[in-house]
């Protein structure tokens, strides 16, 4: 059996929460942006205009960057949403924290090699409920506190 180190995650909900999970040795960190599209309200988050720049950032401090679009969609928010996804990609985040299936899909068909998160917000609490998000494309599964 192979024994993976666990990843240590923080969040970076402004620029010095960045800079302080990074100092501190945070092997990924997860942030939202300006623009929605993320359950992460009360943070300050960070623009889509300096996220190839914050990427960058959390790429030198040698650690992962995570983009959480974990809301649900609407369908006329679908080709913004596309939008973000390609900027993503092209800035090098790392993953896509996901909680609405058709982000999932987006994301597997404009950036297929880029991981894909379940959020918590999916609520993917059984096993059958994980099968279903690989089928998506998802990667990793956060499971609801209720499940952990």
């Amino acid at each position: 059996m192979v024994m993976r180190k666990p990843e240590v995650l923080a969040p970076a909900g402004d620029p010095a929460s960045l800079r302080a999970a990074l100092e501190a040795g945070a092997d990924a960190v997860y942030f939202g942006l300006d623009e929605g599209f993320n359950a992460r309200l009360r943070a300050e988050n960070f623009s889509l205009k300096t996220l190839r720049d914050t990427v960058a950032q959390v790429h030198r401090a040698g650690a992962r960057a995570y983009l959480t679009l974990n809301t649900l969609i609407f369908e006329p928010e679908l080709p913004f949403v596309e939008r973000i996804v390609y900027a993503a990609a092209e800035a090098g985040v790392d993953a896509l924290i996901i909680q609405d299936p058709a982000v999932a899909l987006i994301a597997r068909s404009v950036c297929p090699q880029m991981e894909r998160h379940a959020s918590t917000q999916m609520t993917i609490s059984s096993a059958q409920a994980a099968r279903f998000a690989e089928t998506l494309g998802i990667n990793r599964v956060v499971l609801p506190a209720s499940c952990q």
